[in-house]
């Protein structure tokens, strides 16, 4: 089999996608140009495979309120709140917000999820108790319940005896 790249126009939307190329132009801009006779992935896979130029940078993506969130003291706040200060919701601003923060070094405060358990095993006196008196003072009654105990008693740092 041939095992060489094929350097020449193949197909005639190959052929559209490359007379459509311009270096001024982004990829999607090309993809429209052509008539969008492919998927825009072919049109990223024949820019890279015969070495056009094209551009990129086609808009900033900078989060837009970046420079509200510099002006708020962000160390005493959680990304939650951060969000409600610009009146956002949504996952995706979410974490628009948790990349900027992190992104540009600015403080705030991380918020660790805890299990249903957690907060009921920090209130015990787990030392002289094993895994097993922990499910049932936990109400756990199933075999695979009393399993997860283990990574959780690991993370909080609690001490529990032994079975024998």
């Amino acid at each position: 089999m041939n095992e060489q790249k094929r350097t020449g126009p193949q197909t005639g939307k190959d052929r559209a996608i490359l007379i459509a190329a311009l270096p001024d132009l982004t990829p999607h801009q090309i993809w429209e140009r052509a008539g969008k006779v492919c998927s825009l992935s072919h049109v990223y896979y024949l820019l890279r495979t015969r070495n056009l130029e094209c551009n990129k940078h086609n808009h900033d993506r900078r989060f837009k309120e970046l420079a509200e969130i510099q002006a708020m003291d962000t160390a005493s706040m959680t990304v939650a709140q951060v969000m409600t200060r610009l009146n956002l919701a949504g996952r995706g601003n979410y974490h628009r917000v948790l990349n900027t923060l992190t992104k540009n070094n600015l403080p705030f405060i991380k918020v660790v999820k805890h299990s249903k358990y957690e907060s009921r095993l920090l209130e015990m006196d787990t030392k002289n108790m094993t895994v097993t008196e922990i499910a049932a003072e936990l109400g756990m009654t199933k075999q695979w319940q009393k399993s997860k105990l283990y990574p959780i008693l690991k993370s909080i740092g609690l001490e529990y005896k032994k079975e024998k």
